[in-house]
């Protein structure tokens, strides 16, 4: 009889080694209390972050180290409650690192309005001035060409606070599906008991016998039918989401569009087509949009005006973003 072993039964080389993140569980305590530190630390900039240079420099490189800390202790919780979804333990130690999470976007959630506040020259001027910005420049205008939907400093830190209640439908489908299902064992063609689960699911499913395969899917899905309700009021509640979220931030994909001279097409705000006579008629226009001069072309001139080398290197690689979609099955 085939079946899915335990996680004890698996060869240590095939299993994610984390201890390159925490040896132990008080090394990740030991970071909780760090990011929390770093927390105040960021904190301490609201008000002042584009003072001058060197203090947006400070205030970048305090945020970088707050987020990547907070990150690798998200990471390690994660995964290990993804080791055994039904581990109370790693369970509470995850619900703290999204809670960790939402404190480090609710600090952090000064920092755009205020590059904001600027326009590309000053940004310029503060790069000129400390060269240690320049790998920052991508960041810059990421931030800057989200001008439009950005909002005050106090709403952006309610809208960060708000992160684990607009993620809770996702944690209710991932707790369903990796913790609370079990699925049935299916017999192959060759009388063995094939035990379903979410990661073999799509494999059983290209298995050459055509009556194996049906088995297999009615069985699966008749076990998602027993929490159609629970998935269907959580989707319900993420696309809710989703759309509050995106009003709150004053975006909508048909606001932003605007009509060609043919009245069935549309042109894209990044268009490079002149608009029509009629396009103030049916909608907003581009610099109500938000159009922006991409980073690059400020820097060839920079760079032809100092003759010096520019970074093109993206630090901030991540920006932190609360996502409330339902999330994939980890299995």
């Amino acid at each position: 009889m085939s079946s899915v072993p335990a996680r004890s039964d698996i060869d240590e080389a095939y299993k994610w080694d984390l201890d390159s993140l925490y040896a132990t569980d008080e090394d990740w305590e030991a970071a909780y209390e760090e990011a929390e530190e770093l927390i105040e630390d960021l904190s301490a900039y609201e008000g002042r972050a584009t003072e001058d240079a060197a203090t947006l420099l400070e205030t970048l490189e305090t945020y970088e180290d707050l987020m990547r800390t907070v990150s690798n202790v998200a990471a390690y919780a994660r995964m290990r409650r993804d080791e055994d979804t039904t581990d109370d333990t790693y369970q509470a130690l995850t619900a703290r690192s999204q809670s960790l999470s939402s404190e480090a976007s609710s600090a952090a959630s000064f920092l755009d309005p205020e590059l904001q506040d600027l326009d590309y020259d000053d940004i310029e001027a503060m790069v000129d001035e400390e060269p240690a910005l320049e790998p920052y420049e991508h960041y810059f205008d990421d931030v800057l060409r989200m001008k439009d939907h950005t909002r005050s400093a106090e709403v952006e830190n309610l809208l960060a606070e708000l992160g684990e209640v607009t993620g809770a439908p996702g944690e209710v489908y991932n707790m369903l599906a990796n913790a609370d299902m079990t699925f049935p064992t299916v017999e192959d063609p060759d009388g063995d008991q094939q035990p379903i689960t979410l990661n073999n699911f799509t494999t059983l499913q290209k298995h050459p016998d055509r009556d194996f395969r049906q088995r297999v899917y009615e069985a699966f899905y008749d076990e998602w039918e027993t929490v159609r309700n629970a998935v269907g009021t959580a989707y319900k509640n993420a696309v809710k989401t989703d759309v509050k979220m995106a009003n709150a931030r004053r975006t909508s994909l048909l606001r932003c569009t605007t009509r060609s001279s043919t009245p069935s097409t549309t042109t894209s705000i990044r268009s490079t087509a002149t608009p029509t006579s009629n396009a103030s008629q049916s909608g907003p226009t581009n610099s109500e949009c938000g159009t922006f001069t991409p980073h690059s072309s400020r820097r060839n001139r920079r760079k032809s005006s100092t003759n010096r080398p520019v970074s093109t290197s993206p630090k901030l690689s991540h920006h932190w973003a609360m996502t409330t979609s339902l999330g994939s099955p980890t299995g």
